[in-house]
């Protein structure tokens, strides 16, 4: 028997409703995260989730998960839903395409089109742009703790230049807090 053809269409449902997949290897660092929250919250729920049947997520863990951090739990939203159920190989397939299909970037449009600082705050890094960040010395004879906090003391020349880092930097998810 032929396996009917999958047809996706926009379906509602309560963010509630929807279900993380328990094997998603997708992660996001908190930067990663705190880059989407803010996209969100500037831009709101513009990039479709995907969802088999069963309201379990495709694509979009990381959108769910932030819709959820900003409180929009018991909203309804659009998400794309196929005609039948998957089979585990058909729903295990989408969940690494929709992540590892993407394109790349026209590096040189990038560099001649784009403020390094804009591409930084809307997500790159500076590795990501081939900026090497200066070298950390670390003394050899002393191990790094993992749990050891850098920190990082800036000077600016007035309070509305502190109040616009110390909220950019919050907004990325670092922990600040003002000296003086």
């Amino acid at each position: 028997m032929k396996i009917e053809d999958i047809e996706f269409s926009t379906v509602k449902r309560k963010l509630s409703d929807l279900v993380d997949c328990s094997y998603n290897p997708r992660i996001l660092t908190k930067k990663q995260h705190a880059d989407l929250k803010r996209s969100f919250k500037k831009f709101g729920y513009v990039e479709i989730c995907v969802i088999n049947l069963d309201n379990t997520i495709i694509a979009g863990h990381q959108r769910t998960h932030v819709m959820k951090d900003l409180g929009w739990i018991d909203r309804e939203i659009e998400v794309r839903s196929p005609n039948r159920q998957l089979t585990k190989k058909e729903f295990d397939e989408y969940l690494i395409r929709s992540n590892q299909n993407g394109g790349s970037f026209d590096w040189e449009l990038l560099g001649n089109d784009f403020e390094v600082d804009e591409l930084i705050e809307w997500g790159f890094e500076l590795k990501d742009l081939g900026i090497e960040d200066e070298e950390i010395k670390v003394d050899d004879e002393k191990d790094l703790d993992v749990e050891e906090r850098i920190v990082v003391e800036i000077e600016l020349e007035s309070e509305e230049q502190q109040r616009e880092i110390y909220k950019e930097l919050n907004e990325r998810g670092y922990k600040c807090k003002v000296l003086k």
